[in-house]
């Protein structure tokens, strides 16, 4: 399906130049921290397509924002235009190719980065949401720039990319000076503020009490025929004045996954240590990676082996895995060729440093000149809603007191051409000012115990929050 909107910018030639880096993450961290409205896309253990490439994308030539009906975009000068639009037709005006993006010799013709707020559910069906919000972000932000450093982490290469566009405001040559000079002038990594000595408090904006009356009300509804597994969430904040991108770095050293995301905008800053791919779209072929099942990893060997064992044992886990394996098939089938639709792996074990998860594969054949359709269908993913998803929505809205904002929605990448990568922003701080909110959540079925799940939202929490001494949670 192609767009009748007029192209967002169009692309008059792409320069690719070789651009070494010594220290890919620190760099691209610390460029990122250093100006509003650049974003870091970081790959470090290179799985599939999506985990091929760490992408630093720099400053944007346009910026748009969609909140409430209304699409604002905002150029490099400042410029700004408001258009009333509906979310599907803001899609489409934003995922249409930018004629000039088949130049590049290199997988990348440019691409947009941003995000999806779990949101803007409410334009795709007919879902209201709390009144309460934890951050008043926009449902979506898309930053089209034309200046990248991409790592190729199969090829082990890095290189500059720049976009000569009809936007572009300074030369290539221009950038390529800038760009070099910035990184040359960045200050020593230890010269970024240290991390406390001592505990942090986290605060629980749901009481124990509230959580678990909730969950009794989800199984209820599970009982009663409406649904058959829900992901129920609550947000967690932390007080703290540490660097972003000293935070950053230490995340995702102990934490390394394919689909790390640091992005510093105007309206947040956020940072995504997920473990989970959304989908990819290369060529005309899209995948989907679902993540159900976790349980924390030990020291002891042997403990650990049986851990792994117990996980991939788990018929509870199993079933929620299964359970949402059978939804992503039906939200891709709703695009896909007729058959092509496949679940290529099922039940596989992703290990991370801290956790144990089980995950699936399924993909199908797509049209990709129609990117906005693929994503509407998709969106949320669902393994953070649960099944059916439409009625598992409504369950979250009624009993979760807080919009989850950019949590468990997804942040990636559109290319300019046809290609598109997402991530589940799960395992996400949303940070304003010294403000850092984090959501714990978990798929609820019918065999759920409402203290074990409860158990395992902590066990998420410290898990997640391993690079701070000692956590404290209260609520």
């Amino acid at each position: 399906m192609s767009s009748n909107f007029p192209p967002l910018l169009r692309i008059h030639d792409i320069t690719v130049k070789p651009f070494p880096l010594s220290d890919t993450l620190s760099t691209l961290s610390r460029l990122t921290v250093a100006r509003k409205g650049r974003t870091f896309l970081a790959s470090l253990s290179q799985r599939d397509y999506f985990g091929r490439f760490s992408i630093y994308a720099a400053d944007p030539v346009l910026t748009a924002r969609y909140r409430d009906g209304n699409l604002l975009l905002t150029a490099a000068d400042g410029a700004a235009t408001v258009e009333k639009i509906g979310f599907a037709d803001a899609l489409h005006r934003l995922l249409a190719p930018m004629p000039g993006s088949e130049r590049s010799a290199t997988p990348f013709g440019g691409v947009a980065v941003g995000y999806l707020a779990y949101d803007a559910c409410r334009y795709l069906e007919n879902v209201t949401l709390p009144a309460a919000r934890i951050l008043p972000t926009p449902d979506l932000v898309f930053q089209f720039t034309d200046t990248f450093i991409i790592k190729d982490h199969f090829d082990q290469e890095t290189y500059l990319l720049l976009l000569d566009t009809d936007r572009s405001v300074r030369s290539v040559a221009e950038r390529e000076e800038a760009i070099a000079a910035e990184i040359a002038a960045l200050p020593p990594v230890d010269l970024f503020h240290p991390f406390p000595d001592g505990p942090v408090t986290a605060r629980a904006h749901v009481l124990k009490d509230q959580y678990l009356a909730a969950i009794r009300k989800i199984l209820g509804y599970i009982r009663a025929g409406d649904v058959y597994q829900v992901n129920y969430a609550y947000p967690i904040s932390i007080e703290s004045d540490i660097d972003t991108a000293s935070l950053f770095m230490q995340y995702v050293q102990k934490n390394p996954v394919d689909f790390a995301a640091y992005g510093n905008y105007d309206d947040i800053e956020f940072l995504s240590l997920s473990p989970e791919c959304f989908f990819t779209l290369y060529e005309n072929v899209v995948k989907s990676y679902p993540i159900k099942g976790t349980i924390g990893r030990s020291a002891d060997p042997e403990q650990d082996i049986r851990l792994r064992k117990q996980l991939q044992s788990s018929e509870k886990d199993l079933a929620e895995l299964s359970m949402i394996v059978d939804l992503i098939r039906n939200d891709i089938g709703k695009v896909a060729l007729p058959g092509s639709v496949k679940v290529k792996q099922h039940a596989s074990l992703e290990t991370f440093h801290t956790l144990y998860h089980l995950y699936s594969v399924v993909q199908g054949t797509v049209d990709p000149d129609d990117r906005a359709g693929l994503l509407t269908a998709l969106f949320p993913g669902g393994s953070i809603t649960g099944t059916p998803k439409v009625r598992a929505m409504e369950i979250i809205s009624e009993l979760e007191p807080y919009r989850r904002g950019l949590y468990t929605g997804s942040i990636g990448w559109a290319g300019y051409g046809r290609d598109m990568a997402f991530n589940i922003a799960i395992r996400t701080i949303q940070k304003t000012g010294n403000l850092l909110y984090y959501c714990a959540g978990g798929g609820i079925v019918a065999d759920s115990d409402p203290e074990l799940e409860y158990e395992e939202t902590l066990v998420k929490t410290r898990a997640f929050f391993n690079i701070f001494p000692e956590v404290k949670l209260v609520s």
